[in-house]
């Protein structure tokens, strides 16, 4: 899937990016919002690869459909999900 090395230059940073667009069927509405979700992604890419305890085999999950959000918006997704949660 992804390989994180160090140091990550763009050329890289956009193979991947490139990949996890097609894998997760990612199209965004204009170039502004793509551009603002790609470095959203090349930060998380960054993030990643300055923790090197993450091993190969945990890319899987770690990059997944959501690697284009910022932890703000994770958090909203996750409260707007769980109010609706039954118990």
């Amino acid at each position: 899937m992804f390989a994180a090395a160090s140091p990550l230059d763009e050329a890289e940073i956009d193979r991947h990016w490139i990949t996890f667009k097609k894998q997760y069927n990612k199209n965004y509405p204009n170039e502004e919002e793509e551009h603002r979700r790609k470095n959203i992604f090349r930060e998380n890419l960054k993030w990643l690869d300055t923790h090197k305890q993450f091993k190969q085999e945990k890319l899987s999950w770690i990059l997944g459909p959501y690697f284009d959000r910022t932890n703000n918006e994770l958090r909203r997704m996750h409260r707007y999900k769980t109010r609706f949660i039954k118990l």
